[in-house]
């Protein structure tokens, strides 16, 4: 028992001599805030619409358009606005139209587990946010995007044909676009 005590006063004994205890705080460090959001003022629904130009496409406009106006009513708290998918009714007071202007898959290397690859799906895209005046809030001119995936096919038409790959990729490109729109 007089060791346990004497083992605790050489502990703080240590920290005191130490200056631990004498410190100055430590920094304060406040995460920094998103960049602000693109002035959607006056704008309550917004059409979008998807082309997609790609030599060979992939990825499936309709899903790439109901991928986007689902991210953008998730935001609708937000952004104020409500997204639709339907054509054009000429009552809504914004449309975006996406043109998906290449895709392509490349392999980026063996990845860890035994028989699969390291892929690399790309997407350029272009994106233009009009008001009903004509007015541009917001743009995306030839904008790459491209995120890794790991598969077991050994060509990158294989990996295209892959429905879990296909659907991630189109989710994942929706969220970016989205993202990316409205942060300007």
């Amino acid at each position: 028992m007089i060791g346990k005590k004497f083992l605790t006063l050489a502990c703080a004994a240590g920290i005191l001599a130490t200056g631990a205890c004498f410190l100055p705080p430590l920094p304060e460090h406040h995460p920094t805030s998103p960049p602000p959001l693109i002035d959607l003022a006056g704008i309550k629904t917004i059409r979008v619409e998807v082309l997609n130009q790609a030599t060979v496409p992939h990825l499936v406009p309709s899903e790439v358009a109901e991928g986007v106006a689902t991210r953008l009513n998730n935001r609708r708290r937000e952004t104020g606005a409500r997204a639709v998918v339907q054509p054009g009714t000429g009552n809504e007071d914004a449309v975006l139209s996406i043109t998906i202007l290449s895709e392509s898959a490349a392999e980026a290397g063996t990845a860890t587990q035994a028989g699969t690859r390291r892929w690399s799906l790309r997407s350029w895209v272009s994106a233009t946010l009009t008001r009903r005046d004509g007015k541009v809030v917001g743009q995306l001119t030839n904008t790459p995007y491209s995120t890794p995936f790991i598969f077991t096919e050994p060509d990158a038409a294989d990996v295209w044909k892959d429905p879990s790959a296909h659907l991630r990729f189109t989710n994942m490109l929706s969220n970016w676009l989205v993202y990316s729109l409205l942060r300007g």
